[in-house]
C-alpha cells in the first residue's frame, strides 16, 4: 500500500534478511535508549553492520523508527488474523485471541517498551494507516460477536461498543504485562481464560 508516496508494506520492500536484522537491532536500541537518545551508530553496532549499511536501507533515524513500528505491527496483524480464523465458538475464539495477544507482547517486550516509554513520532501517512488497521481490527471483533449472537452464544448487544471494550481490554492487559516485566513467568493462557470468562459472563452474580 502506498499513501502519499510512502510504502507501508514492508514485506514488499527490498533488503530481506539484512533489513530485518537492522530493524531487530533498532528495536533493542530504541527500547534501551528511547527514540531521541538512540544513535544510528549504536543500531549499526547492535546489528553487526556498518553505519553506511543502515543508511542504504533507511534515510534517517525517524524513517528507521517508523519502519520498525510498521514491521512489528504487520506481525501483530498476522497473529490477530490467525486467531480470528480459529474454528471454534465465540468463547474459544476470544480466549485464543487474548492468549495470542498477551503472548505476542510478551515475546515483543522490547518493542512494547518503546511504545510505552515516550511519545512515538509518526508521520501523517503512518498514523492514518494505523488508524485504519485499528478499524479493521474492530471490524473483525464485531464479526466474532455477530456470529456469536446468531449462534446464541452471545446475547444481543451493541457489537461496536462491545468490540471497543474487548480491544481496550487487550491493550490495557498487554500494557500491564509489559510494565510488570521482568516477570516472564506469567501464565498467559490462564490470564486469557480469566479475561475471557469476565468478558463472556460479565460481573453480575
Amino acid at each position: 500500500m502506498v499513501m502519499g508516496g510512502e510504502d507501508l508494506e514492508p514485506e514488499k520492500q527490498p533488503g530481506g534478511e539484512k533489513r530485518d536484522q537492522i530493524i531487530d537491532a533498532a528495536v533493542r536500541v530504541f527500547a534501551e535508549k528511547g527514540f531521541h537518545a538512540a544513535r544510528i551508530e549504536e543500531i549499526a553496532v547492535e546489528a553487526g553492520v556498518g553505519k553506511g549499511t543502515v543508511y542504504e536501507y533507511f534515510a534517517s533515524k525517524l524513517e528507521l523508527f517508523q519502519k520498525m513500528l510498521l514491521f512489528v505491527y504487520h506481525r501483530y496483524l498476522g497473529m490477530f488474523d490467525d486467531a480470528v480464523a480459529h474454528p471454534g465458538g465465540t468463547t474459544s475464539t476470544l480466549q485464543k485471541l487474548v492468549a495470542d495477544h498477551l503472548g505476542f507482547w510478551q515475546a515483543h517486550y522490547e518493542m512494547a517498551q518503546v511504545l510505552l516509554s515516550e511519545q512515538v513520532p509518526l508521520s501523517g501517512n503512518l498514523r492514518e494507516w494505523m488508524l485504519k488497521r485499528r478499524e479493521e481490527i474492530l471490524g473483525r471483533l464485531i464479526g466474532i460477536l455477530e456470529r456469536g449472537i446468531r449462534a446464541g452464544e452471545v446475547r444481543p448487544v451493541n457489537t461496536h461498543l462491545a468490540a471497543q471494550t474487548i480491544l481496550g481490554t487487550l491493550v490495557s492487559m498487554g500494557s500491564q504485562m509489559v510494565l510488570s516485566h521482568p516477570n516472564s513467568n506469567l501464565d498467559t493462557n490462564q490470564m486469557a481464560e480469566d479475561i475471557t470468562n469476565i468478558l463472556m459472563k460479565g460481573l453480575g452474580s
